[in-house]
């Protein structure tokens, strides 16, 4: 047993140490005149030479290599750490793997660097140059359009600068900024990239203004030094670009959505172990949309079922950007209060959007789910003892150890045979036997009317009671089935006080004539009562009011 402990200690020991050292690049496909930056960290301080590069110079030829010691205090804990930061330089196209690291048990992941052919730039000529990209010549209106600006720049080149990229008829979204230099032959150039995502607002043509970065040459100074002085100023310019937007298709009265990829996800909040009728859980609907915006997204407008009511929060509208796509998420929280027990089912949700890539219509779906609701919570006070040894008191406990069970029995008998002369006593004395039906009668004023004072009090809790105990003893039908009937104004007013009694957004109605009304109405329907008598309450709404 001790020696099982000590070796579950040890691998426990063991998974906390690992993954400590961590390898990444900065880009993971370039050309073969391009460089790459890898960094190293380990979460201890140790030497820079207890990593072996030596395998590393196989694919790759360092330029650059640095080692730097971090220490940081979080919550009054010292963390330490090492990192390396080298540029490589790839000696040949194809696949190459940065291979897995190790120091002592700890080893790095291995990762794989996509190296290409250079692009056919001709000789460099001037100091900086400006290159403008885009991923396609057309799109429609909406569409994400992917521009890749490249300002280049000689090794002697310093104090970069240049505008961001701002034009009239489109939305932007910067992407990704990458920097890395780029060899010819034995010049090094400075590279940086910066990538925009654009959605042309309307169709026809969108120009793509002229970028321009200026520099100077023989300043002596490092790139984006803005103390330094003296040197020649340059500037690089790109040519406009123009794209052609085109109009959104026949939608057949669908929303103009396009986008690289949609998908749906939703998730339980605290899990599905138990739901109960007439107890909210929260269900949140995640709508993803690759190379789109979120407020574009659009809504899936839950609705309520007979079997449940839908209450559904403003939506959260949040924006992710990848190095190739501009991702919006739509995520919406929905409160279900389930109206009855057993099995329920979640019908589908559809989302119909324009695929951008194959140009054509295509739908996102949730599938249906089934849930199961357990009947609504009893207090514990109403459980009667499990077994009659669990409701005796311990304290009735005879000398001997045997519980003192007739003098418990003698209190109850006793109890029970004064009710019964109680009982006795009143029917003597009653002068009259009511009959059946006014029994039948007093029982359905007697549930009208807590009916209409949770009405007036606007206490829907009271109210679904008092609808359910009247609709099924009168009516033969439930309370939840009744609402199902009322006219679209009168559901209204109850579904305001559902919202503002489980926390949605609104408040109650001040008043709830129409629901009144309704009810009123219905009951006369379902109670053959077309004539009845007026209630010996007040009105609730004197029509002088």
């Amino acid at each position: 047993m001790r020696y099982g402990l000590l070796l579950g200690l040890l691998l426990f020991a063991c998974q906390l140490s690992a993954q400590t050292l961590v390898s990444r690049v900065d880009r993971s496909q370039i050309s073969i005149n391009e460089s790459v930056q890898l960094a190293l960290e380990y979460d201890q301080r140790v030497d820079s030479r207890a990593i072996d590069l030596a395998p590393l110079q196989q694919d790759f030829e360092i330029l650059n290599n640095s080692t730097s010691s971090q220490v940081s205090i979080i919550n009054g804990r010292q963390e330490v750490s090492t990192r390396w930061t080298l540029t490589l330089l790839p000696r040949r196209t194809g696949t190459l793997v940065i291979p897995s690291f190790r120091i002592g048990n700890d080893f790095s992941q291995a990762i794989e660097v996509e190296v290409r052919e250079a692009a056919a730039t001709g000789p460099r000529s001037q100091p900086i140059s400006v290159e403008v990209d885009v991923n396609a010549e057309s799109v429609r209106v909406g569409e994400q359009l992917l521009v890749t600006v490249r300002l280049v720049a000689a090794a002697n080149v310093s104090n970069l600068a240049g505008d961001s990229m701002a034009l009239a008829g489109a939305e932007g979204q910067m992407l990704d900024q990458r920097q890395f230099t780029e060899w010819q032959g034995d010049a090094a150039w400075q590279v940086i990239e910066w990538r925009y995502a654009l959605f042309p607002d309307a169709a026809g043509v969108l120009e793509i203004p002229s970028q321009s970065f200026s520099g100077l040459v023989g300043a002596g100074r490092s790139m984006f030094d803005v103390w330094s002085t003296g040197g020649q100023r340059v500037v690089g310019r790109s040519p406009a670009r123009q794209i052609q937007v085109l109009a959104a298709p026949d939608t057949g009265g669908r929303a103009w959505f396009p986008a690289n990829q949609v998908r749906i996800e939703s998730e339980w909040q605290g899990g599905q172990a138990e739901v109960r009728v007439g107890e909210p859980i929260t269900r949140t609907i995640s709508i993803f949309a690759e190379g789109q915006r979120p407020e574009v997204i659009p809504p899936l407008n839950p609705r309520d079922d007979e079997n449940f009511r839908v209450y559904a929060d403003q939506p959260e509208l949040i924006r992710q950007t990848t190095a190739e796509n501009l991702v919006g998420i739509r995520r919406q929280s929905i409160a279900l209060v389930p109206s009855r027990e057993g099995e329920l089912l979640l019908p589908e949700v559809r989302l119909p959007w324009w695929d951008s890539n194959a140009g054509e219509w295509r739908e996102a779906r949730l599938p249906a789910q089934r849930i199961q609701v357990l009947p609504a919570a009893v207090g514990n006070a109403l459980t009667p003892p499990a077994t009659l040894q669990s409701a005796i008191d311990p304290s009735l406990t005879a000398a001997s150890g045997t519980p003192a069970f007739n003098i418990w029995m003698i209190s109850t008998l006793a109890l029970a045979l004064l009710c019964l002369a109680l009982l006795f006593e009143r029917s003597r004395r009653a002068p009259v036997t009511a009959t059946a039906a006014e029994k039948s009668g007093a029982s359905e004023t007697t549930g009208w009317s807590a009916v209409r004072t949770a009405l007036k009090n606007a206490d829907i809790s009271a109210l679904r009671r008092a609808l359910d105990a009247w609709a099924m003893a009168n009516t033969g039908r439930s309370g939840s089935w009744l609402l199902t009937q009322l006219p679209a104004e009168a559901r209204a007013e109850w579904q305001a006080l559902e919202r503002a009694r489980y926390g949605a957004a609104g408040e109650a109605p001040a008043n709830l004539r129409t629901l009144t009304a309704a009810l009123e109405q219905m009951r006369k329907q379902y109670m053959g009562q077309t004539d009845a008598k007026p209630s010996p309450l007040a009105e609730l709404y004197p029509e002088n009011r």
